[in-house]
Order: C-alpha cells, then structure tokens, then sequence
C-alpha cells in the first residue's frame, strides 16, 4: 500500500500557506479567459432563447460553470435561471420542467393545468405579459433523459419556434451521453445543437487552461514556482479534468517530496505513470514512437508493454521520446494549449 505524506509535512518542505489543491473558495477559483467567454456565449444563448448545452464527464467543472452562470445572468442579461430538479429519480419525465416553473408563476396567481399543450399556452401569455423578461431553463442532469422527456422537450420547443417565443431559453447539462440520447429521441434538437455550434465541452475548457490553473492554485497557496514548466505541460496532457489534474498534481508531490525535491519536475509527474499511459495521453502511435527510436517497432511495442528483456538502452530511448513529448515538444503542446 502506498504511505501516505503528511500534509503539514507537504506544506513546510515545498513553501506553502495552504493546501494548493484542495476545494477552493470561491474567491480562489480559476477562472480561463475561455471560460469567462463561455458564460457570455451560454448567458447569450439563454437571453435569445435559444437551446445550448454543456457536457463533460464528473468533475469537469460543469456545476462551477452553471453556479457562476447564474449569478452572470443577472449582471450581464435581464434573465432569470430556472434550474430543472430531479433528485433520487432514475426515470425523469417532462413534467419536471413544468413543476419548477410553478412557484414562478404562482406568483402572478397562475396554477399549470394538467395538459402540456395548455400549460405552454399558459407559460406563454405570462412571458409576454412580464414585460420583456427573459427566462433560461437549466435542466441539469440531462444525460438521464430518455425517451418521454425528449419527446416532450421536442414538442415544447416546437411549439416555442412556431410561437416565436424567444423570451425562454434551454440549457441541457450533462455527461456526454446526453448528445447520444438527443440524437435517438429527438434529433430535430441534436440538429439545432450540432449546427448551430451550441454545445460547449467542460473538460475541454478546462484541460485548455490546465497550466495556468496549475500556477493559479500554487500561487494562491504561497509558493507560484512550484511546478516546472515542463511539469505543468505533462499534467496538461496526462489529465483532462480538475479532479484528475489535482490528483496528478498530488501524485507528483508526492514523489518530488520523497526525492528531496523542492519543485515539481517533469520525471516526478512521469513517475507515476506507465510508459503505454504516457503514449495513450498524447496520441502518439506505435510508429510514430518508433521512428524517433534508434529500435524497429516489434521492440518499442514490448517496451511499452514491458515485455522487452534486452537492454536498457531501448527502453531508456523510448522513455526519453515520450517525456520530451510530455514536457512540451509541438504534440503535448496541442493537446494542452
């Protein structure tokens, strides 16, 4: 079993105040430029009543994204976030958009009938008699919706385009998966999404500024030098969320510690990696490590599988091009920039 450092250990070799990559407070998180432009473009969307989404695996930064997105909303847009709750349910039905509309509505003495054709109607006339305000829906957990609540969402907003109802605005959130299941129940949806260029990756927003988050984070904890840069750039390849650049930042602390080390460097991140892992996290093919060998294929590929029993000297080859690829050679630098 691997031991564990103590932290306080941690903090006092490396020169920090607090722990660099913990949970932040809010004045603490990182913010990209990108992702500053993410919530202009999806408050937007919302604001026009247009569809968007955003997707990306747990951890991504989806939830931060929609916590600052709703407090954006009101600065920058005359729009309220209506977030669409669906706790402990494993099958979730359109009504659940209606439900958290009502206390809205019930303000202006509106109760929904129990027909969705009525309902919208209803919706409808109230939009247009507030005035001009504007309505976003948040229907979180969107790669959980199956085929009654797509049909559903497929009619409601067929009947907001022939209304021309632009006062109420969708975002779906979700994993990945969500996109499968729109484009199975309700592809006229996907199609909007798809061509309109309205679906907005969270893990990919994030690993694009994976270095700065880095050197965000250890700045805030005392110590901004702390990672190399070619350290910085191997994470930014190996790791494609916050919680698993965190967990390599840790990782590689860990060893660096445990070297005497004072910072991060790049064979600290590498050493908790295979040499396969480090070829699978930059696309890099077979033949393309083997062409920077000195070794025909046959052997690079026991190499990274660790069959090889001949010298060291094939092996010592194939991990010096792969942690010149991890720490900023033109592929890591796409993968990361």
């Amino acid at each position: 079993m691997k031991k564990f450092i103590n932290i306080i250990e941690l903090m006092d070799h490396f020169g920090l105040k607090s722990d660099p990559f913990g949970k932040p407070l809010k004045e603490e998180i990182y913010r990209s430029k990108n992702y500053l432009k993410s919530l202009d473009l999806v408050s937007g969307w919302l604001y026009r009543g247009e569809m968007g989404a955003i997707v990306g695996p747990p951890g991504a930064g989806k939830t931060t994204l929609i916590n600052d997105l709703t407090e954006h909303a009101g600065k920058t847009h005359d729009l309220t976030l209506v977030h669409v709750g669906h706790p402990g349910r494993r099958e979730v039905y359109f009504a659940c958009v209606y439900d958290a509309l009502q206390p809205m509505l019930a303000e202006s003495g509106i109760v929904f009938k129990r027909s969705n054709q009525i309902r919208f109607a209803q919706l409808r006339e109230w939009l247009y008699s507030m005035k001009g305000r504007h309505v976003g829906l948040v229907l979180d957990e969107a790669h959980r919706y199956r085929s009654e609540f797509m049909r559903g969402m497929k009619e409601f907003s067929e009947a907001a385009y022939a209304e021309r109802v632009d006062l109420l605005g969708v975002l779906f959130v979700g994993w990945r998966g969500f996109l499968d299941n729109c484009a199975r129940y309700a592809p006229d949806i996907y199609r909007r999404l798809r061509t309109g260029r309205k679906v907005i990756d969270a893990q990919e927003l994030m690993a694009s500024s994976a270095r700065e988050y880095i050197a965000h984070r250890t700045a805030a904890a005392g110590n901004g030098r702390l990672f190399e840069e070619k350290a910085k750039n191997a994470i930014a390849a190996l790791a494609r969320t916050p919680i698993d650049i965190n967990t390599e930042c840790w990782d590689a602390l860990d060893v660096a510690f445990s070297n005497g080390s004072k910072t991060v460097k790049l064979e600290h991140v590498a050493a908790n990696h295979s040499l396969e892992e480090m070829k699978a996290a930059l696309g890099l093919t077979l033949e393309q490590v083997a062409e920077r060998t000195d070794y025909q294929k046959t052997t690079v590929h026991s190499v990274l599988k660790g069959d090889y029993c001949g010298r060291n000297e094939a092996e010592g080859q194939v991990r010096d091009v792969l942690l010149d690829a991890l720490g900023g050679t033109e592929k890591a630098k796409k993968r990361s920039a």
